[in-house]
């Protein structure tokens, strides 16, 4: 689900700059969903609430601020941001991470389908829909209601080029006919990723459903998904992982691994397809501009990867853990 933090207030990226996102609420799995808040009432922080929804995965809310619109996820007691889309200027990606995960395009030979996991307002397929009209594109959400939303508030449209598919992100991956050439992960849920969808064994069905020479891009919250576990998990399925930061630090920014086998990549080679892509299609966010952050995980990794098994709550008491020195602040100011 796109969005500007990925379950944090800051990070908007409007003005160039970067906060902190906020860590693990502490909110129990089976704490009660929040009422929905009534359309048109002010939040705390100034916003219009617009619209709402409740559904069997999120409680949503619609947030307008002058042109700047927002998709809410409610869970318990917290608040976070999981998109927004500039109504005055479409073609823009206001969430830097947004911009980065669009460096993926420049390493397939020539990318023709693409499929990403987790819509939020869908920003970022329509941005690559506007600039690449022939790109085949599918998004894959499992939550109706986000779709809903995304249609209504966030200018997403569908036509024979761009198809929005409800259906979780694993079993679509698996019952995928025709291979992509990159595959997009970021599905959140507040402080949560599904289990299913970080794993080795995910990944690997990930890999058979690539084309030689595709690529899978990963969005990282580092307050929600442990860094150093998701470098290894995707180093045990590919042979090369790459690092794009939206932000001076992989603690507290949100980072896209872009991980592919084969020989490793160069940054020249990286550079001139990027220059021939952006010669070919004029995106808003020129990709030469992008990829020159690109950074090499070295091996030996850090951390052990993620198996299917790994108990969920083991997961979440280690981001807990991570996180309990970098975020206190922004957790009591999402929380109350």
């Amino acid at each position: 689900m796109t969005g500007p933090t990925r379950r944090a207030f800051g990070r908007w990226a409007l003005g160039g700059g970067a906060l902190a996102a906020m860590g693990a609420c502490g909110v129990a799995a089976d704490a009660p969903r929040a009422a929905a808040r009534p359309a048109g009432r002010q939040t705390w922080f100034g916003p219009q609430v617009i619209d709402t929804s409740s559904t069997e995965f999120n409680d949503i809310e619609i947030e307008r601020q002058g042109d700047m619109i927002s998709m809410i996820f409610k869970v318990g007691s917290c608040r976070f941001v999981e998109s927004i889309y500039d109504a005055s200027d479409p073609a823009v990606l206001p969430v830097e991470y947004t911009r980065y995960i669009t460096a993926a395009l420049a390493y397939p030979p020539a990318p023709k389908r693409l499929l990403e996991i987790g819509l939020g307002g869908g920003r970022t397929i329509s941005y690559l829909h506007r600039f690449m009209p022939q790109l085949d594109i599918t998004g894959v959400e499992i939550d109706p209601g986000v779709v809903a939303m995304a249609k209504k508030h966030f200018g997403v449209r569908e036509d024979a080029r761009l198809r929005l598919v409800v259906a979780d992100g694993r079993r679509a991956v698996n019952e995928a006919k025709t291979p992509f050439d990159v595959i997009m992960v970021d599905a959140y849920r507040g402080t949560w990723v599904p289990e299913t969808l970080t794993t080795v064994e995910f990944f690997t069905e990930v890999k058979a459903k690539l084309t030689p020479g595709g690529v899978v891009a990963q969005n990282v919250e580092p307050t929600t998904l442990f860094y150093d576990h998701m470098v290894a998990t995707l180093g045990a399925v590919f042979a090369n992982v790459d690092a794009y930061t939206s932000g001076p630090s992989t603690e507290y920014a949100n980072t896209v691994l872009i991980a592919y086998d084969g020989p490793a990549k160069t940054d020249a080679a990286i550079l001139a397809a990027a220059q021939r892509l952006q010669a070919a299609h004029k995106f808003r966010h020129p990709l030469p501009e992008l990829v020159r952050a690109r950074r090499i995980e070295p091996r030996p990794y850090l951390a052990a990867p993620f198996r299917d098994g790994f108990e969920e709550a083991n997961k979440a008491l280690m981001i807990d853990k991570a996180n309990d020195k970098n975020t206190p602040r922004q957790r009591k100011a999402m929380c109350q």
